[in-house]
């Protein structure tokens, strides 16, 4: 969950779209066209103003509509992305950009298609309107490196310049704990990257995975010794001067350190655990609940469930159901940095962190501006910690009406600045963007951190396993996001696998 990712915007499931395929890398950018949507516009001539939000900063561009069809001012288009752009449609045949006009493409070449043109080729007509060349109003998008889609309720065009297709790197969906190439996992929670391998929280197996640069799964550390009456593996503490013989219970979280070790948010064992070398050991905490800050050996935390480091080596702790912030410091003194111990609820804090409310954060975020970005699971929000302030950047906080509920905040989704979230957990940060994985809305999210803009950059309203096109991969309970080199990693929790998402070539 540590590295950062771009942002890709999308849209919502009345959005319709074509796929378009690979053109032309010459100019280093390829875009869209437009192509249908019926009866999204006025059938009279006019000229709309929509909001083009490419790689997460929003541009206002004009399109000019004439009886449902679109003349895109591709000039604008392309000063924007910095250089010329240029498409192919599915069937072969497309548009192209030509000193700020659109022109139709044959296969023969290129040509201002007229009247009496070879416009029988294209499988979506365009009109002609003084010499300028109109199409039908439908985005369609380069399906290997674009995400395009449009959408009419809020005028909004998304485009995304580095989205890849979705492929599963390890597990075959069912659960278990095989090593090698046809890996299995048991609702893995987190996925991490150290080294030249990524490195898998697998939750419910109570072991530490790792898969190397070959594809292949190992067991890194941890042992399964019994199982419950669910078929899942007991979970159990014990530390080890072997990898192999050390236990946890419920790993949910890892981040790499300073000097090769690495820490575990041991959540079960209410413990951070460190690994270094061939050994494991306990950092903090032990196998009791509680909250006390103070030494390392005194402290006490309630389910640790997300974990993450500062540029410093200051280690930040998501304690769950003690609904607060935690810090180890580098001097080996714990302490609470935001939230009422053992309190759940919502609040800001405005000038005091310490009299904030969240309510089981399962998400936390270090940027190397000391910003903490925590996914306030419980609450469906996304809230920051900035010095000595506590905010809201995305996310509603809405209760049911129902009695006895009152107190219990629902989820839901939305995008855009009035964004909704339905148990938001893994949290990554790149750029000024932040990635969420919104697991109960099975869905990737993005968020920019200017604006508090929410897209959605994968997945959709049902769960499933697919790969593909970001916008029609579908996950079940996406619990983790990292980002290693130009790779998203994301852990399929429901689907037991560990996804990757190309985010440039």
């Amino acid at each position: 969950m540590k590295h950062k990712i771009n942002d890709l915007e999308g849209a919502n499931k009345m959005q319709k779209k074509t796929e378009i395929r690979k053109f032309n890398r010459f100019f280093g950018i390829v875009l869209v066209a437009v192509l249908v949507v019926g009866g999204v516009f006025a059938t009279s001539a006019t000229t709309t103003t929509s909001r083009v939000v490419f790689d997460g900063r929003t541009y206002n561009i004009p399109f000019e509509v004439v009886d449902g069809y679109v003349f895109l001012p591709g000039q604008d288009i392309a000063n924007l992305l910095g250089g010329s752009f240029t498409w192919l449609s599915e069937f072969g045949h497309g548009i192209m950009d030509i000193g700020g006009n659109i022109f139709a493409m044959t296969v023969g070449g290129d040509h201002h298609p007229t009247v009496n043109s070879e416009i029988s080729l294209f499988p979506i007509q365009p009109k002609l309107v003084d010499d300028r060349v109109f199409w039908p109003i439908r985005f369609v998008t380069d399906v290997e490196r674009f995400d395009v889609r449009y959408n009419p309720y809020t005028n909004t065009v998304s485009i995304s310049s580095h989205s890849g297709r979705l492929t599963t790197l390890a597990g075959v969906g069912n659960h278990g704990a095989r090593d090698g190439g046809r890996a299995q996992f048991n609702l893995p929670n987190a996925v991490f990257s150290f080294g030249d391998g990524v490195f898998v929280a697998d939750t419910y197996n109570n072991l530490i995975r790792k898969i190397c640069s070959e594809g292949l799964t190992t067991r890194h550390a941890g042992s399964i010794l019994a199982m419950d009456d669910t078929g899942f593996p007991h979970g159990f503490f014990r530390n080890g001067h072997t990898l192999n013989s050390a236990l946890f219970n419920r790993p949910m979280d890892g981040v790499a350190g300073r000097g090769g070790r690495i820490f575990i948010a041991d959540a079960g064992n209410h413990a951070i655990r460190m690994i270094n070398g061939n050994q494991v050991s306990t950092l903090t905490g032990g196998t009791t609940t509680g909250h006390a800050d103070g030494s390392l050996a005194d402290a006490r935390f309630n389910f640790p469930a997300a974990i993450d480091m500062d540029s410093h080596g200051n280690i930040f702790v998501a304690d769950a159901l003690n609904h607060v912030i935690r810090k180890i410091s580098m001097d080996g003194r714990v302490s609470t940095i935001a939230g009422v111990p053992e309190i759940s609820g919502f609040s800001n804090g405005a000038g005091d962190p310490n009299r904030a409310l969240f309510n089981a954060p399962m998400g936390i975020a270090v940027g190397n501006n000391g910003r903490i970005y925590v996914a306030d699971t419980g609450n469906n929000l996304i809230r920051v910690i900035d010095g000595e302030d506590v905010y809201t950047i995305a996310g509603s906080l809405v209760f049911t009406a129902g009695p006895g509920w009152d107190d219990m905040p629902i989820g839901g989704f939305a995008d855009g600045v009035s964004s909704m979230f339905n148990q938001p957990t893994g949290i990554a940060i790149w750029e000024n963007t932040l990635i969420v994985a919104d697991s109960a809305n099975h869905r990737i999210r993005v968020v920019d951190i200017s604006t508090g803009e929410v897209s959605t950059l994968a997945g959709g309203e049902f769960p499933g396993h697919s790969d593909g096109i970001p916008s029609e991969a579908t996950f079940h309970l996406p619990m983790g996001v990292e980002v290693v080199g130009n790779t998203l990693l994301i852990a399929d929790t429901g689907n037991n696998v560990i996804r990757t998402l190309t985010l440039r070539e």
